[in-house]
């Protein structure tokens, strides 16, 4: 009877310390994945994240600044500054929380129609967008977002939800 309670306290911490050793596995490589991305999304190297996601995704395409030069939002991108806080997991879905800091996107608009004019050239308002980047005047903010993760294959993806292109503009 003695042994048998010692087998199980002694089963019981076994599985616990699985547990938790699996946990912190699914922590660190949902951690690694999203900072990944957003090294490969700061440093302009677009085709590099995909990897990260869980399908194809246009940065051009999808953008609600409506800026189509590349090198533009790679300037934009480059400016953003992401740190990792934490995931809450559920079976094979994660939500990370992070904290991005970012140019204000409010004045970069405002930049950009208050370019706008009948007869203007047709780059003039990615022009304003782009000098309002450069401008030592231009606020930076820092929010708290979050991103959601699906275990795929034993990898986490990047879900390319309406939340994540919320996240990026």
């Amino acid at each position: 009877m003695y042994m048998k309670r010692k087998i199980s306290i002694w089963l019981g911490l076994v599985w616990a310390i699985v547990f938790l050793v699996g946990c912190g596995s699914n922590q660190k490589n949902i951690q690694t994945v999203v900072e990944s991305y957003f090294d490969s999304l700061t440093s302009g190297n677009f085709d590099d994240t995909q990897q990260y996601l869980n399908e194809k995704y246009d940065y051009t395409e999808n953008d609600y600044l409506d800026i189509n030069d590349i090198e533009i939002l790679k300037k934009y991108y480059a400016m953003f500054n992401v740190e990792y806080i934490s995931a809450e997991i559920n079976n094979d879905t994660a939500v990370a929380k992070l904290s991005i800091t970012h140019p204000d996107i409010q004045e970069l608009l405002a930049a950009k129609i208050g370019a706008f004019s009948f007869g203007m050239a047709d780059n003039a308002m990615e022009k304003a967008f782009e000098e309002k980047l450069d401008d030592s005047d231009l606020s930076i903010l820092t929010d708290d977002a979050y991103l959601t993760l699906k275990k795929k294959q034993k990898n986490w993806e990047i879900i390319t939800d309406a939340n994540f292109t919320f996240l990026l503009f």
